[in-house]
């Protein structure tokens, strides 16, 4: 009889090794108290050329040292000329000359930022520069 308890008492301890807590996401990480973890100086993954500045109210994209025109931005839940697209979390939406133009919010974390420019759907990776 004694032996019986011994398959009960190994599959209990492979229960309970099993229930441990579950691994947490690191992919993203949450804005601090003072601004979002995707603020800063981003240069792009496969183009080292090609860079990125978020701040609190502009976005500025660069190539080979050379700024374009800082644009406002809004953060919206998805992009409003593609209301069928599957993006509806954080989207950052540029205006430019009438033209609209909206990056999903891929992924986001101390060293590594990806944006979905819609409604094409190449992610833009991009590795912090500061």
């Amino acid at each position: 009889m004694k032996f019986a308890y011994i398959p009960a008492i190994a599959l209990a301890s492979a229960l309970l090794t099993a229930c441990g807590s579950p691994a947490q996401d690191t992919s993203t990480l949450p804005e601090t108290a003072s601004s979002p973890i995707w603020y800063g100086n981003w240069t792009s993954f496969d183009d080292p050329k090609s860079t990125l500045n978020i701040s609190a109210e502009t976005v500025t994209f660069g190539y080979d040292g050379t700024e374009r025109e800082p644009e406002a931005y809004t953060v919206e839940s998805g992009c409003l000329p593609f209301p069928d697209l599957p993006f509806k979390d954080d989207t950052i939406v540029t205006t430019s000359d009438g033209d609209t133009f909206c990056y999903a919010i891929d992924s986001a974390s101390e060293t590594r930022l990806v944006l979905i420019y819609l409604p094409r759907g190449n992610a833009l990776e991009y590795t912090r520069a500061d």
